[in-house]
């Protein structure tokens, strides 16, 4: 089901108890988080706020104005998901609206390093992007982007089985390849000041966690006592040894966001 996306006058006054409980750094991520008919709106009340920011996109939806806006309120970084140089790869296999995708989102990220933005690209390496992941390096390479990728595959949120997606990083050559960025659960950095919030406005302790134990909404529980109930569900799970392998990725193997919870009579 899609959630009810909520608009910047009625998350405005929850941002600003945010920013006054002591948020420091944001992550906007999606979906495509550009498309967000408010992203100008609550980027700049974020950044205007000392708050520092992360920008997660495709790169297409980036205009003038965002990059304007970036100028004069500079992220921490814009992060673009590049899959493929051409066009009609693009179309046909990712599913670009249309013929230019690639060309735009390469124009975008250019455009962006031009106006100051510090800007990267990442390319997640499966079955479908290996063919694309080597002219992607290059072209970074040739144009002084910084580049990362990730050959891991993790569960999808609807249970499906994605292994069949997997590569093996010893498959693509190792000059494509950098040490991936770690997701971070509770038996990382989330513990300690993490949390993720969904376009309906709730919180939860990170993206990859979709358990509803530990999903609060924003708007109708308040600020305050939303981070005190996910808190407090945090700090009863942390660090706790959790059993069995097969649901858990090997490196987060007491990572509640990868395993299969088993309840008692009460739900719990």
């Amino acid at each position: 089901s899609f959630e009810k996306i909520v608009r910047f006058s009625e998350m405005k006054s929850h941002l600003a108890e945010l920013i006054a409980e002591g948020l420091l750094f944001c992550t906007l991520t999606g979906g495509e988080v550009t498309i967000h008919p408010d992203f100008a709106a609550i980027y700049q009340f974020l950044r205007e706020h000392g708050v520092m920011v992360d920008v997660f996109t495709n790169g297409y939806s980036i205009d003038d104005g965002l990059i304007d806006l970036f100028r004069s309120h500079p992220p921490t970084a814009v992060e673009v998901s590049l899959y493929s140089l051409d066009n009609e790869r693009l179309r046909g296999i990712y599913g670009a609206r249309d013929g230019k995708g690639a060309s735009k989102v390469l124009d975008n990220v250019l455009r962006l390093k031009r106006a100051g933005v510090r800007v990267g690209c990442k390319t997640f390496l499966n079955t479908i992007t290996r063919c694309d992941m080597e002219a992607v390096v290059l072209w970074c390479r040739d144009n002084d982007i910084e580049h990362y990728s990730s050959s891991e595959i993790t569960q999808a949120y609807d249970g499906a089985d994605l292994s069949g997606y997997a590569v093996k990083a010893s498959d693509v050559k190792a000059s494509c390849l950098k040490e991936p960025k770690r997701a971070v659960c509770l038996p990382c950095k989330t513990k300690n000041y993490g949390s993720a919030i969904n376009a309906s406005f709730s919180i939860y302790p990170c993206p990859s966690i979709r358990l509803n134990d530990c999903t609060f909404d924003l708007r109708q529980l308040g600020v305050t006592e939303s981070l005190r109930r996910m808190k407090a569900f945090m700090r009863r799970f942390q660090d706790t040894e959790i059993r069995g392998g097969e649901y858990g990725a090997p490196r987060c193997g007491s990572c509640m966001a990868y395993a299969k919870p088993v309840r008692d009579e009460a739900g719990e």
